[in-house]
């Protein structure tokens, strides 16, 4: 029988900074180790499929060695139903996706300030020094969307945020809520400064990482986990989710500040203030 976090890590340890072929995986020694005599093409499926949705590997198509183009996805499989929560991400990527470079920077910029609190929590705890590469992102984006001024070194600054973000250690022993928060706050601010670096980002993507810690909150107080599994009462256990105040609260708050960003190609400094007021309904009580 196999172990699908045996599996996971095994092909973590293969290395994130290479192109692995996904043939290649299943013949190696810690992955083959990691699923015994189980069903290889089905363990290293799944363990992929749970891997990209962490946001912890990404998929690539072409050989690896002529600049394989790197594939989107969504955050469900082909064969899971459509959720509640589906639908409002799709949603919400398309609109995201057709504001202005300026109103998108304002909406990540409000959702990571709004969870900075909950990274300091999680800096403290684990005595991370890296504060200041957040502070000096979220500055720049702040400049960005009142004035129109991209920050000079932003390819510089993205690599700093790429290297620096919380790692997703399992043993933090203060809670992974607080630590999923944590990288959430983190990949918000990282999101307002890729969209700079690289036009082709699609930010919409990515609107279900603000929506994550009270998704999760409210997840484990209903069924204990941080996350439902897929499976004939997914549809019924993500609406029930979904239905939990904190989290239509924060689904109403995204609504709205797309809604409120969809006309303004320059932000002003007033309404930046208030989205990042209202977007408070996205930290977890608790966890700051």
């Amino acid at each position: 029988m196999w172990s699908s976090e045996e599996t996971c890590q095994a092909l973590l340890e293969l290395g994130l900074e290479d192109w692995i072929p996904i043939p290649e995986a299943l013949t190696t020694q810690e992955v083959c180790q990691a699923i015994g005599r189980g069903d290889a093409v089905r363990a290293v499926g799944e363990a992929l499929a749970a891997l990209v949705l962490d946001g912890l590997v990404a998929l690539y198509r072409g050989r690896w060695d002529e600049d394989p183009e790197r594939l989107a996805h969504k955050r469900r499989s082909r064969d899971r139903m459509l959720t509640m929560l589906d639908a409002f991400a799709d949603e919400m990527t398309t609109k995201i996706d057709s504001l202005s470079k300026r109103s998108i920077v304002a909406l990540y910029w409000a959702c990571s300030s709004a969870l900075v609190p909950v990274y300091r929590k999680w800096a403290a705890d684990t005595r991370a020094q890296t504060e200041r590469v957040l502070d000096t992102a979220l500055t720049a984006g702040y400049q960005f969307v009142v004035s129109g001024l991209e920050p000079a070194g932003k390819r510089e600054l993205l690599q700093a945020l790429e290297v620096s973000a919380p790692p997703g250690d399992l043993l933090y022993k203060a809670g992974k809520s607080l630590e999923t928060a944590a990288q959430d706050c983190w990949i918000c601010c990282d999101i307002g400064v890729r969209v700079l670096v690289d036009d082709s980002y699609s930010a919409g993507g990515a609107i279900e990482y603000p929506l994550e810690p009270v998704l999760q909150r409210a997840t484990e107080r209903l069924y204990g986990v941080l996350q439902v599994g897929s499976g004939p009462d997914e549809c019924r256990q993500v609406e029930a989710v979904m239905s939990e105040p904190d989290v239509s609260d924060a689904v109403d708050f995204v609504r709205w500040a797309v809604s409120t960003l969809d006309d303004q190609l320059a932000p002003s400094a007033d309404r930046l203030e208030l989205i990042r007021q209202r977007a408070g309904v996205l930290r977890p009580d608790g966890l700051a």
